[in-house]
């Protein structure tokens, strides 16, 4: 918490995802959102699929398929060094995949999931 509250992206991003689960406090929703805004606005990737996340399952706010739109290609923007896992990417494929808060496009889905290494066949 003291970490989170002197401007931590990190810890922000984990005490964002105690709070959504429920690990070692209550389990709140609109504390884990608050956290993963934070450390969002201050860079982490992670945090911004975690929106992305949050948006998409309607986790203690109404589903909202354009804001996770926006927050996985935040994620899939601000990933460390363009490579890794691109979870936000992976997820923004998805949506294009689906026609979730954008219009269906099978080249964006393909472009994203090959961004984030997903094996497309």
């Amino acid at each position: 918490m003291k970490e989170a509250q002197r401007g931590s992206a990190n810890a922000a991003f984990w005490l964002g995802v105690a709070y959504q689960l429920g690990r070692g406090v209550n389990q709140d929703f609109a504390e884990a959102l608050k956290w993963f805004l934070e450390s969002a606005q201050l860079g982490d990737a992670d945090a911004e699929n975690a929106l992305g996340q949050i948006y998409e399952g309607g986790r203690g706010v109404q589903p909202d398929y354009v804001r996770a739109a926006f927050w996985y290609q935040s994620a899939c923007e601000n990933r460390p060094g363009h490579g890794g896992a691109g979870q936000g990417c992976n997820n923004l494929g998805l949506l294009y995949f689906d026609v979730r808060g954008v219009p269906r496009n099978d080249v964006e889905a393909y472009k994203y999931f090959k961004l984030a290494g997903t094996t497309v066949t």
